[in-house]
């Protein structure tokens, strides 16, 4: 199933320092659920656009499923190679080039705020290889996740605090699974979660109402879906 790989030089960093342990200047990796209440930040503001660097973004997995996103240095954003997952499988949301905080709330939805320093977001559909829509530099996303069979899925956050490079993962992880379970081939409907609801609204006012599916948004001033 879906069995994703950081191919980019930036993610083996990221593996290596998840293994041995951040600089004291870092934030420790963070890879689970969040208690009710809690709320963490992640990424990292871009002050100066101008110091933003080149990176690539790669994801694949056993059945072929995932993409490749480059962007430039001044926020031009390719995505191409992209493949939805077969089959049943867990949703996944990717955060990049952006910053802001995530809350569980006591309803156990999942608030997320994120802003980005280029022109606006971008969001896109994975599984449809569709661009979405675009929305502006600040946005407000609710999500909130259940299993097949209808039981409450908690969210598992994964990624870094202080770091506009390093992707920040949402991904809908049912109890009692883990994320090795997750590349098995079959699943059973309790073993696979989804967004049974995901709504993004934007600070210009523009509101909307997402399928379960897998999504990446990320912030630029331009992207070109390459098919």
């Amino acid at each position: 199933m879906k069995k994703t790989l950081k191919l980019s030089a930036l993610a083996v960093v990221f593996f290596i320092l998840c293994s041995f342990g951040w600089p004291k200047n870092h934030e420790e990796c963070r890879k689970g659920e969040l208690k009710p209440n809690e709320t963490i930040q992640f990424g990292e503001k871009v002050k100066d656009p101008k110091t933003f660097r080149l990176q690539s973004s790669r994801r694949g997995s056993n059945d072929n499923s995932g993409y490749h996103i480059m962007i430039d240095s001044v926020g031009n954003i390719a995505v191409s190679r992209i493949n939805g997952c077969k089959g049943n499988h867990q949703n996944e949301l990717e955060l990049m080039n952006c910053y802001g905080s995530i809350t569980r709330a006591i309803n156990d939805t999942v608030k997320i705020q994120a802003s980005t320093t280029f022109r606006k977001f971008y969001l896109f559909n994975i599984q449809k290889n569709t661009l979405i829509d675009s929305f502006a530099d600040n946005v407000n996303i609710e999500i909130f996740s259940k299993t097949l069979t209808g039981e409450y899925c908690p969210v598992i956050v994964t990624g870094e605090n202080g770091s506009s490079y390093i992707p920040t993962g949402i991904t809908a992880l049912p109890k009692n699974t883990e994320f090795k379970d997750l590349y098995q081939p079959i699943h059973n409907d309790k073993s696979i979660g989804i967004f049974s609801s995901f709504r993004l609204s934007d600070s210009k006012g523009q509101t909307k109402n997402f399928e379960s599916n897998d999504y990446v948004l990320i912030g630029g001033n331009s992207l070109n879906l390459v098919r």
